[in-house]
């Protein structure tokens, strides 16, 4: 049992609390600070899940103010990562986390043993990190920007960075011990005060009749056509195709959409609301969906660049994901809630979609 643990900050991943109780301690050795924490050697947290939750609590003292709910719901990728499994499968990765010292049961129970995409690196964004230091007087390790496929950050809409941008030595994750996130590079430079990409979630139009510029936010709208009566009495319609950046920050809004409201989506309910809108959409012909038709629009309408590096490009055959989701849903997150976007432009819009309605974006 320990007689000191810093409390968790607000979205603070799990693992980086362990790395600022190993910096204020001294306590490198990784035996030692399993022993302590958790209670047995071989037990310690990675990025997105923890173990032995309830154990955690009782060694740390934390249980005075903490339920395990508490640090499995906010500083844990509990949500989204759970958030398409079934409800028996989403509370055996619960049980799981509080106690079982296993973390391989967790990780094949999400589906995320089927990950391509983590680089064993953690990211942060700049302008969070900036203001942590200014509030706290030391930098923490977010949840939400841990998640996969997460690369802008959805608060301040800035890229997130898994490497020094001075030097570009990475955040490495290191095989043994805990991470910390510091103020500076070991080269001496920032990691705060750096330049930083903005991302803009607006998709813009202009008027070819009189120039006029509009603004048309890709949050809760699947992005087929556009039509729009504009002010000089003319009617400016096209397609909307977004962008590379446009995705990157949609998907990472919408991940904490799913995080920030604590979603469990019915797997069936979802599917039967995606043959109704695959149906609106064109994609079903006598109750059977076109599957190769509706993988080569998902396709084009993401990138083939953009889906290779989600680790969701889907494949020719059996293995394409797109084929087997709507028959046999995987349990990995990031298939379902990139399918939501396509179909309906966000998970907010998948929640407020009402079929055959007509709106603004699907006007001819």
């Amino acid at each position: 049992m320990t007689g000191y643990f810093p409390l968790p900050y607000e979205g603070e991943a799990l693992y980086s609390v362990m790395a600022r109780y190993s910096q204020r301690t001294g306590i490198k050795n990784h035996s030692d600070l399993s022993i302590m924490v958790f209670g047995k050697l071989s037990t310690r947290c990675n990025v997105l899940t923890a173990n032995k939750i309830d154990a955690f609590l009782e060694n740390t003292q934390l249980i005075r103010c903490y339920s395990a709910d508490d640090i499995i719901y906010n500083n844990t990728a509990f949500y989204p990562i759970t958030s398409f499994l079934d409800a028996a499968k989403q509370r055996q990765v619960y049980s799981k986390m509080r106690k079982s010292d296993r973390g391989s049961c967790i990780t094949m129970l999400s589906g995320m043993n089927q990950l391509t995409t983590m680089k064993g690196t953690l990211k942060y964004c700049p302008t969070c990190l900036a203001e942590d230091l200014q509030k706290y007087g030391e930098g923490y390790w977010r949840t939400i920007h841990q998640v996969p496929g997460v690369n802008v950050c959805p608060t301040h809409r800035v890229e997130l960075f898994d490497e020094c941008p001075s030097c570009g030595e990475k955040h490495s994750i290191p095989q043994y011990g805990y991470r910390r996130l510091t103020s500076h590079c070991t080269c001496g430079n920032s990691l705060a005060h750096v330049e930083v990409k903005a991302y803009d979630a607006k998709h813009s139009i202009s008027c070819q009749y009189c120039g006029g510029k509009y603004s048309i936010p890709m949050e809760g709208f699947r992005s087929r056509v556009y039509s729009i009566h504009c002010d000089c009495d003319q009617w400016v319609k096209g397609n909307m195709t977004p962008s590379r950046d446009q995705h990157e920050i949609n998907y990472a809004l919408n991940v904490n959409y799913i995080y920030q409201h604590r979603l469990l989506f019915d797997l069936d309910e979802i599917n039967q609301r995606m043959f109704v809108r695959l149906q609106e959409l064109g994609y079903i012909g006598t109750e059977v969906v076109q599957r190769q038709r509706l993988t080569d629009e998902f396709i084009q309408y993401y990138g083939e660049d953009y889906l290779k590096q989600m680790g969701a490009y889907p494949q020719e055959g059996f293995s394409n994901w797109i084929r087997r989701i709507f028959r046999n849903p995987s349990r990995y997150f990031m298939y379902h809630l990139l399918m939501l976007q396509y179909l309906y432009g966000s998970v907010e819009g998948y929640q407020t979609y009402q079929p055959q309605q007509m709106s603004l974006f699907d006007a001819a």
